[in-house]
């Protein structure tokens, strides 16, 4: 005993002493971080890829993080500041694969323009190329690109995999209760493939989607429609002479013979600091302002709890969390008014109704003003409905107001395993939620009971949010998504625009004075890795626990994205497991506000 209590005060101090030992090197690596210095002559270097997400709010671990992702709010800060600094001669965006809702590529595309019009240039440079990065690439003034890569310009696609068959070779089907026929989210376990109303609905995003790629691109280049068409149509994979001929770049040349020349343009010396990323120059611009306006970011799915960054890089908002911040906002004095970023596709339904109530109680109290992004569909829109005005991009996906519930049923699994189960129960419906059966036509009518009363509260909350009524609401609903520019036109959303919008809405409704400046406030609060690691019980576990979280999430993220990165088999692996959260979810039967997120146009 006393051997063993002395081994356990050993180990008490050798985490006290690893604890003291982290607090020094973190002191040690931030003295001696180079403070943020902006050279009098310089060009601001963007480095564009991934999916893009609104903010990252959480300092990563010092030593063991890799490159953090790039963030819309990162490039957007810079863009705008940049273009009224002197000490910035003109900016460079270097974009790679993208993985990324089109309407976060659009919006940065209107942000590259907007630098453009105060007179600076912004140049671009690609490697290999697929449509979304040469969408981004045709904003701006010049296009430059390595030797020998190809431009893939094979127009948009929509692509959803689908698994009823697959399971069923493992022994599971599922049963399903719906409302709303465009709800096609729970079609990949159902069918082999889509239904005639997901078909209507995916090519109505499509040809919204097509238009403006090609019209915007088409512009922003200086070429016709017609002859942009007739590249997807006839050539595809465009080669570097044909890219010159066609002017679809305007120059070949290696990145480091590329900045060699702007140096040269500048009369910079080789020696001289003249590159300054988009980090670290956001970080330098200050954010302060006359008022405040909170940012609540609600990224990825919609959970219950507390949501949180994923190990493969992935965000989940969590009722729990999102609610509070919503709350903290609506609470705090110097916040005039609150801006709901979202970029879901939806997610639980009771963790929707949480949030929406939390925005219902804070519109009480101050302006709450939705900033729709890439997508803000089913829970995703549920938890807008209750705003005073909602902003969405023209290709933002949106709707979906519908709700389902699935129920595997694994009876055909466990007899091929030769699995044999005995139940002896009370009460009628003890054993109907089991998944080793199908429902009885009794236990079916009370399933499907339950989602319709979900649906008919869905859409008579939103009727009341939106000052709809209740069957006008029903007949724009049924789980079908409409891109922006259509939503505005049926009453679902109020305006179109991008964050830029949603922040002059939020000043002109909380009445500040135009002349006056803003700062912007991110809600929850962004914490640095410290506060993180020695945070109290109640935000996640000890300090060490949450420590050994920290590292071995950020381990597990560094692993996913260099094995992967941005790459096809990555952006795959991504959409399968999105499906499986899904099934995951579902297999608690809560009811799910989910939209059909395999519509992934790219």
């Amino acid at each position: 005993m006393a051997s063993q209590k002395k081994s356990g005060t050993g180990r008490i101090w050798l985490i006290i002493i690893g604890l003291f030992l982290v607090v020094i090197l973190i002191a040690v690596y931030r003295a001696f971080q180079p403070s943020v210095k902006v050279p009098q002559r310089s060009v601001l270097l963007l480095n564009i890829n991934g999916d893009l997400p609104e903010a990252i709010l959480n300092e990563p671990p010092p030593f063991f993080a890799g490159t953090p992702p790039v963030s819309m709010r990162e490039i957007t800060t810079a863009l705008q500041h940049a273009k009224t600094d002197e000490r910035i001669k003109m900016a460079v965006v270097k974009i790679e694969l993208l993985d990324a809702p089109l309407a976060k590529i659009s919006e940065l595309r209107e942000a590259i323009k907007d630098f453009r019009a105060s007179g600076k240039k912004i140049v671009a440079y690609l490697g290999f190329t697929n449509n979304k990065e040469y969408y981004l690439a045709s904003a701006c003034d010049r296009i430059y690109a390595e030797p020998q890569a190809f431009i893939v310009l094979n127009g948009l696609k929509s692509e959803r995999f689908y698994y009823r068959t697959t399971l069923e070779k493992v022994g599971i089907e599922f049963e399903s209760s719906g409302r709303g026929k465009y709800k096609s989210a729970p079609e990949i376990y159902l069918r082999d493939s889509s239904s005639a109303p997901s078909r209507e609905q995916t090519n109505a995003l499509l040809d919204d989607f097509d238009a403006a790629f090609i019209k915007e691109t088409a512009a922003g280049r200086g070429i016709t429609e017609t002859n942009l068409r007739r590249l997807i149509n006839t050539e595809a994979l465009i080669h570097e002479d044909l890219a010159l001929k066609e002017k679809i770049i305007d120059s070949a040349v290696y990145f480091s013979d590329f900045k060699k020349k702007l140096r040269n343009d500048f009369g910079a010396g080789e020696k001289e600091e003249f590159f300054i990323r988009s980090n670290i120059y956001a970080a330098s611009a200050k954010n302060s302002g006359d008022e405040k306006i909170a940012v609540v970011y609600v990224e990825g799915g919609i959970v219950s709890g507390d949501g949180g960054v994923s190990p493969d890089g992935g965000q989940d908002s969590g009722g729990e969390t999102i609610s509070k911040a919503i709350e903290d906002a609506a609470k705090d004095e110097s916040i005039k008014a609150i801006i709901l970023r979202i970029d879901s596709p939806g997610g639980d339904g009771l963790a929707m109704n949480q949030m929406a109530k939390a925005v219902k109680e804070a519109k009480a109290k101050k302006p709450v003003v939705v900033s729709m992004a890439g997508v803000a569909a089913s829970a995703g829109y549920g938890i807008a409905m209750n705003a005073t005005k909602i902003i969405a991009h023209p290709l933002t996906v949106t709707g979906s107001i519908g709700v389902f519930s699935l129920k595997p049923n694994m009876e055909k699994l466990i007899e091929k395993i030769g699995l044999h189960r005995e139940v002896i129960a009370r009460g009628k419906f003890a054993d109907a939620l089991t998944l080793y059966r199908k429902f009885t036509p009794e236990e079916t009518a009370k399933f499907d009971e339950s989602t319709a009363r979900f649906y008919n509260r869905f859409i008579t909350d939103v009727a009341a949010g939106r000052r709809m009524k209740v069957g006008d609401v029903d007949s724009i609903a049924q789980g079908r998504v409409w891109s922006g520019q259509r939503a505005v036109k049926i009453g679902l959303v109020d305006a179109l625009g991008g964050f830029k919008v949603a922040v002059a809405t939020a000043k002109n409704l909380a009445k500040i004075d135009s002349s006056k400046s803003i700062e912007l406030v991110s809600y929850p609060e962004g914490k640095s890795f410290y506060e993180s690691l020695f945070g109290s019980r109640a935000e996640g576990g000890s300090p060490f626990e949450q420590f050994k979280q920290s590292l071995r999430a950020d381990a597990e993220r560094d692993a996913v994205q260099s094995l992967m990165g941005g790459s096809w088999a990555g952006k795959e692996l991504r959409r399968i497991k999105q499906a499986m959260h899904v099934l995951a979810s579902s297999m608690t039967l809560r009811p799910q506000a989910v939209m059909p997120c395999e519509i992934n146009i790219k």
